[in-house]
């Protein structure tokens, strides 16, 4: 009697386990992230908003109308490119020698002083720029990350050079 209530019992927790796996596919919920309990749209741009008010606090930010036009120009035309967003997108200029760029959520980011110069370094007026080689470029770049194995470090370098003729032909 004793082996037949195991067998009774093991069947119904298997019998529950297949339910609770099977249940969801026949009523679906809506996703939530699950470590956060779901974060919405409200809560990603309060979250950004008090990461930037951090940042803005505990880093020396650049205040120079000039850099921060300039970089907002080059975030217009990064968001241009984008599918609609919910956010209205907003970058800070940093002073720090080891950041690079970093996104947080709500449309905030953060670049860094020397991003800035190499990115004014680079510039170019966009009435000579020429599309056809940006995207013979952009085609030998492909070509050789493809003859590249995944952990190459310089697939980081051919990937920023894709991405900056990619942002040239974005006008």
């Amino acid at each position: 009697n004793m082996p037949f209530r195991r067998f009774a019992a093991r069947r119904w927790t298997a019998l529950l386990v297949l339910l609770a796996f099977l249940l969801p596919q026949f009523f679906p919920v809506p996703a939530r992230a699950f470590f956060f309990g779901g974060v919405s749209i409200k809560d990603e741009q309060e979250m950004g908003h008090k990461f930037d008010v951090m940042v803005r606090s505990s880093l020396p930010v650049v205040e120079d109308p000039e850099v921060s036009q300039y970089v907002k120009y080059l975030l217009d035309r990064l968001v241009k490119a984008l599918p609609p967003q919910p956010f209205n997108f907003r970058a800070t200029v940093v002073l720090h020698n080891s950041l690079n760029a970093f996104a947080v959520p709500g449309g905030y980011a953060q670049v860094a002083d020397d991003v800035v110069t190499v990115l004014a370094e680079r510039a170019c007026d966009l009435a000579t720029v020429d599309a056809d080689k940006l995207k013979a470029d952009i085609q030998g770049f492909e070509e050789k990350l493809g003859n590249l194995s995944e952990d190459d470090a310089r697939r980081a370098y051919l990937y920023n050079e894709i991405a900056w003729c990619k942002l040239m032909l974005a006008q």
